[in-house]
C-alpha cells in the first residue's frame, strides 16, 4: 500500500482588516480658553478669551500642560479647559 502524502502549507492566508475612518467626534481636539494674554513660542499672540490652539495650529501635550499649570517661565497658568454650556 502506498503512503498518502499531503502537503500542508504553513503559510496562513493574509487577512484583510478594514479600519473605519475616524468619526468627526474622534477628530475633534480638546479646546482650551485663554485666561491671560500671552505670546506663544511660535510668536503667535493669544489674547484673553481666545481659543488655544488657534485654528489650523496643533499643540503638543507637553505645551498644553505647561500652559494649564504654573510649570512655565511665568509660573502661572495661561489657559483652562473649555467647559460646554
Amino acid at each position: 500500500m502506498a503512503a498518502k502524502t499531503t502537503s500542508k502549507s504553513s503559510a496562513k492566508p493574509a487577512v484583510e482588516r478594514q479600519v473605519d475612518a475616524p468619526t468627526a467626534e474622534a477628530k475633534k481636539t480638546q479646546a482650551y480658553k485663554v485666561i491671560e494674554t500671552f505670546k506663544d513660542v511660535d510668536g503667535h499672540i493669544y489674547t484673553k478669551g481666545s481659543n488655544y490652539p488657534a485654528e489650523g495650529k496643533k499643540a503638543k501635550n507637553e505645551r498644553i500642560h505647561q500652559l494649564l499649570t504654573s510649570e512655565n517661565r511665568m509660573n502661572r497658568p495661561f489657559i483652562e479647559e473649555e467647559t460646554e454650556g
